[in-house]
């Protein structure tokens, strides 16, 4: 299925974790060792044999009666779809297993239409019978009853050797220079390494290693001596390998020989043994570890981990030292971090695999700390099974750990991978309308982190992107550019690759390895003059290849590849030359790996129907591909685009002529597109989502593309098909308004209805544990209009505000509670559902209430068409006053003229004519870009169209006055074009506030529509107001209906805070204390000492506030009154 592929990437990786991920996770684990001195005594643990089982649900906590726990139960039950993780537990004694059992080491997250979800292999009946869509994509987590996508995130691209110019490096202390090579190595189990290789203005190199979140700086030679056991010649000679004339990095390569015997390191033990004394501190080891296995467990496990034997980690960090001397010398020019060449995807499955290896590594971390304290604490000092049996509590670290990860998308804390942020990973799945939901799966983020740069670069859209990454679907704002979006034909790879196949299919074209090419020293300057290119598979140098062979086993792979037969479709080759590309470093580099992006093209040195070939992002850069036949060019184009629009991404093809357009109006577009109302779900009535927006009469448009049809769109319309007379009239419609008419929305143009659930759960605190259950109170006949016998509400009933909607009775003292509508807003209840609690032992003790309210067209209302023409409804115009054409035709809407020019969308013109000539044909237009041309133009088609049904060839008509019957004086353009509403409505936003809540401290208005607040009236506010110069509003808004306040002022002395009441009911010589007196006279001011100063004024409070705030730091205010 087509929307399959859409979803792929994410299910995939899941997939790969579910299967083959989580057994390398645990194999990579290594067994934590804890040693009692005391009674010595060493504790070995260790976890092997995972399995992710599938999602169940038993009465009794066990596997033997558990039923089957299905997405749609957890969406309306708040439950998480997770499966249990079983493994087998070892624990060791000196030696000797005491204990080794399989046991449940938490929950794990299952993604819907994984392996591990029970909807996999159901038919789309069979679908429908379980409650999903007919046509369910999956690729979500379903987490606490909500949907919850992983985000696709942007990374560096694994085990390439990346040569930066940063000039902050020079920051990190003397004789560093801005030259680097960035390493960003990947296990296959997805375990990230990152290494800088600093070049140094001495003339030496250091790597920085990355060791449990501490950065170390290690001379560069001292790691090429512990992974390999050679002669410092041979070091030398592999060192100087190609660049035997090169004076410049002769030098480096003596100046750090020199400081290696400096050290006195000449041997692969002296260095590992170096190495270990200096790193033991930071390493996992135990006292009787020698400081010689302590450098090689800091070799295995922190250095180059995507390589498995210490030759191939040898011979990878000399070749990227001789780049970074290439860079040095500014032979080379350095790459981009931001380029799509040098990036891959970070995918869920990769994440998740990523937190769960911590958060084993933690739990059993935990477990042994656990039963050595015991273990000291019995006075025994043996090992029990109650031990374990308690240790086992920590399993719930896993569980809780990626539910939070899901749930909030933070990292747990003690999660540190190579991530550029620590937030945003995961986003809700709103299913506000079809093109939303599957946006979610085709976003793909740069990352949080650079949102606060101040640095455009990484937000430009590059060349290289072509084909891969969508030019106009992007948000504007503050994410644009960092938030895009894949192009639909765009795939990221999510298996493994297949490395061994490739090495043996290149071996066959004269592939020396590391070692024979060492024997032979084949190199640049050989005596028969023949040039060898190092060839890079997955960032492990396999040996070197001949320059005369290099483009015949090119050839050949691609062939290969193209077939899949016995290479994967998604290899990816990648050949600098030294002649055609002399900015790079030369070399044959192969990717096979996860996450990187992939697209189809047609290979045009192979015959069809085999010539369909992946390229990848840094492959395309060295391929010369034509859109057209009409773009060939002999001898320089290899490879042909398949469709011109598969550059644009899935929303981006649904919009129709948009080679016509503006392209921010596309961009504005492919994000209104994700705001329309329309069909969002077949489902609704199996669905508790908090807010579901549906329009009530949707249509198929007449005009749309090629791939409107391909994804099935018509199975979840977006819009109508609208009658639209472009004219000014009644003036209405300026500034983007639009008149609609009242007749058309009575008659059901745009309809639409909200539901809203409400959840009532009598196990919640709220209760305090008191056994509350639904029962209507019969003494109250009020109820029995509202509320059934058995406690809820009526399905159907027209609920206002303060209505009575349940009722409660409190079995321990027999008292009812009513629990009322609280909205202001009237609905219907659609529906209720009553939910269980698994087991079947509560019953009617949780329902969800889900609440239709109706949303018809109101003035206000936000409507736009599929060109980014967005407008309010500014008046629901009779019918009998419309302007109508001679044929009696009267529009559904009234587009202001002045709308075009400036946004120049031709686009919408000629969806215009098109949809009127549809209409007349009876037929439906493609809309699909670039189909027509300069020497075939869109408004020529279609004019001919019209003309043949009788029309005026651009689409314009006569039109008269709806008002006076008169003839409009020139003619109006008159056609159909699909329109949209906008779930942004003003029943949602308008806010009215005569009195309410105020803010304790200043006593003005809070904010928020929620709390009944006003709307904020600043500066830019008050200077329209005086510009118009109406003072008495001026006055009304900023302090009638704000902070208004009274107090006592003594004009004597200048001061606010300075009167106080007198005591002056002790005074007998005043007169009765019910005898009416002037709040003046009732006042004193504490500086003069008198009260004839005293006088009543208004001001505003927030006056008072700043005048106490003054005081408090010993300033005074006075005022002079006039």
């Amino acid at each position: 299925m087509i929307n399959a592929e859409l979803v792929e990437p994410h299910i995939k990786s899941f997939n790969y974790f579910a299967e083959q991920g989580i057994t390398q996770a645990v194999e990579d684990i290594f067994p934590v060792v804890s040693e009692i001195s005391e009674i010595k005594k060493v504790i070995e643990i260790s976890i092997t044999n995972p399995f992710i089982g599938f999602p169940a649900i038993s009465k009794d906590g066990g596997d033997a009666n558990a039923l089957k726990l299905w997405p749609s139960e957890c969406r309306v039950s708040c439950r998480s779809y997770s499966a249990k993780l079983l493994a087998t537990l070892t624990i060791k004694i000196n030696n000797r297993v005491v204990d080794s059992a399989r046991r449940n080491l938490g929950d794990i997250p299952i993604m819907v239409m994984s392996n591990r979800c029970h909807l996999t292999k159901l038919s789309p009946n069979q679908l429908v019978k379980e409650k999903e869509e007919m046509n369910e994509m999956g690729g979500y987590f379903i987490v606490n009853g909500q949907e919850k996508v992983v985000r696709m995130l942007i990374a560096q691209r694994r085990n390439y050797p990346l040569a930066l110019v940063r000039p902050k490096w020079k920051q990190r202390g003397q004789y560093y220079t801005q030259y680097g090579i960035s390493l960003r190595c990947v296990r296959d189990n997805h375990t990230v390494c990152n290494h800088i290789i600093h070049y140094l203005s001495n003339r030496r190199m250091l790597l920085r290693l990355n060791i449990k979140h501490e950065q170390f700086y290690v001379p560069l030679l001292i790691i090429l001596k512990a992974t390999y056991d050679c002669p410092d010649q041979f070091l030398y000679t592999e060192l100087m390998r190609g660049f035997n004339e090169d004076e410049f990095w002769k030098g480096c390569v003596v100046n750090m020989l020199m400081d290696l015997k400096s050290e006195n390191l000449n041997s692969k033990a002296d260095a590992l043994s170096y190495l270990g004394r200096l790193f033991r501190a930071a390493l996992p080891v135990i006292t009787s570890t020698t400081n010689m296995e302590a450098g090689q467990i800091l070799i295995d496990r922190y250095l180059c981990v995507h390589l498995n034997t210490d030759r191939e980690k040898f011979d990878f960090l000399i070749y990227s030292a001789q780049k970074l001397c290439s860079l040095a010398k500014e032979e080379i020019v350095p790459e981009s971090p931001d380029s799509i060449a040098n990036q891959e995807v970070l995918l869920p499955g990769m994440i998740l695999l990523l937190i769960l290896k911590e958060r084993l590594e933690i739990m059993l971390t935990r477990i042994c700390r656990y039963i050595v304290d015991s273990i000291i604490c019995d006075s025994s000092h043996q090992f029990q099974m109650r031990h374990i049996t308690m240790a086992v509590k920590f399993t719930s670290l896993v569980t809780r750990a990626l539910e939070y990860f899901l749930r909030t998308g933070n990292l747990p804390s003690n999660v540190h991978h190579a991530f550029s942020q620590q937030s945003g990973f995961c986003i809700i799945a709103e299913r506000l309308n079809h093109l939303r939901f599957v946006g979610h799966f085709r976003g793909i983020h740069r990352g949080a982190f650079f949102s606060e740069l101040r640095s455009t670069d990484v937000r430009k859209l590059s060349t290289e992107a072509w084909g891969f990454i969508c030019p106009v679907h992007t948000p504007d704002g503050s994410p644009c550019g960092l938030l895009n979006h894949l192009t639909a034909s765009c795939r990221v790879t999510a298996t493994q690759g297949t490395r061994d196949l490739v090495i043996n299919a290149i071996s066959k074209f004269g592939l020396f390895n590391m070692t024979a090419s060492a024997m032979l020293n084949l190199d640049s300057a050989t005596v028969l003059d023949q040039y060898y290119y190092r060839v890079i598979v997955d960032g492990s140098v396999i040996g070197v290849i001949c320059e005369e062979n290099v483009q015949q086993a090119i050839e050949t792979l691609r062939k290969e590849k193209s077939s899949g037969v016995f290479l994967s479709i998604f290899t990816e080759i990648c050949f600098f030359s030294r002649k055609t590309s002399s900015m790079h470093y030369p070399g044959l580099f192969i990717f096979t790996e996860f996450g990187r992006f992939m697209r189809p093209v047609n290979n045009l040195s192979i015959e069809p129907p085999s010539n369909r070939e992946y390229i990848g992002t840094m492959e395309q850069l060295f391929l010369g591909i034509c859109i057209g036949p009409e773009d060939f060019e002999q001898g320089v184009t290899t490879h042909q685009e398949i469709d011109p629009t598969n550059i644009l991404s899935f929303n981006a093809k649904m919009i129709p002529f948009p080679d016509h357009n503006q392209s921010p109006r596309n961009v504005y577009q492919c994000q209104m597109a994700k705001q329309t109302m329309g069909t969002p779900v077949h489902s609704l009535m199996h669905r508790t989502d908090n807010k579901m927006y549906c329009l009530r009469t949707p249509q198929s448009p007449l005009v749309k593309t090629e791939s409107y049809d391909a994804y099935a769109i018509d199975n979840y319309p977006l819009g109508t098909n609208a009658i639209v007379a472009v004219i000014s009239y009644t003036g209405y419609d300026m500034e983007d308004a639009m008149i609609i008419n009242k007749a058309s929305a009575e008659r059901g143009f745009a309809h639409a209805c909200i539901y809203k659930t409400e959840r009532i759960n009598l196990n919640d605190r709220l209760y305090e544990g008191r056994n509350v259950f639904f029962h209507r109170d019969p003494a109250d006949a009020t109820l029995t209009a509202f509320v059934d016998a058995d406690g809820l509400p009526q399905v159907g009933k027209l609920y206002s505000k303060n209505d009575p909607l349940v009722c409660l009775l409190d079995k321990e003292t027999g008292s009812y509670m009513v629990k009322r509508y609280h909205s202001s807003e009237d609905a219907y209840v659609d529906n209720i559902k009553i939910i269980g609690n698994g087991s079947g032992a509560e019953l009617l003790k949780h329902i969800c209430v889900t609440f239709r309210v109706i949303r018809n067209p109101f003035v206000g209302d936000k409507f736009a068409s599929r060109h980014g023409q967005k407008g309010i409804n500014s008046f629901l115009w009779p019918a009998e006053n419309m302007p109508f054409t001679e044929s009696g035709m009267v529009p559904d809407i009234i587009f202001n003229p002045h709308g075009f020019p400036s946004r120049m969308t031709v686009g919408m013109m000629i969806e215009s004519m098109a949809g009127k000539s549809a209409a007349l044909h009876g037929i439906k237009h493609d809309a699909t870009p670039f189909k027509f041309s300069d020497e075939q133009p869109a408004v020529e088609y279609f004019g001919q169209l019209l003309t043949k049904a009788g029309y005026n060839y651009y689409g314009n008509e006569r039109m008269y006055s709806g008002i006076d019957g008169r003839m409009l004086e020139v003619d109006i353009f008159f056609g159909v074009v699909y329109y949209q509403r906008l779930r942004h409505m003003v029943a949602d936003k308008f806010q009215v506030r005569a009195t309410g809540a105020v803010d304790l401290l200043t006593k003005q208005p809070v904010q928020g529509r929620k709390r009944g607040g006003g709307i904020r009236f600043g500066e830019m506010e008050r200077d329209s107001l005086i510009s118009h110069g109406t003072a008495f509003l001026l006055h009304d808004r900023l302090f009638d209906n704000s902070d208004k306040d009274y107090a006592c002022l003594c004009t004597g002395c200048g001061r606010l805070i300075s009167t106080n009441f007198k005591n002056f009911w002790n005074n007998a010589t005043h007169q009765a204390p019910n005898a009416i007196v002037s709040v003046t006279s009732r006042m004193i001011c504490v500086i003069c000492k008198t009260s004839d100063n005293i006088e009543f004024v208004q001001f505003p409070y927030v006056l008072k506030y700043l005048i106490a705030e003054l005081s408090s730091v010993n300033v005074t205010m006075h005022f002079h009154l006039k």
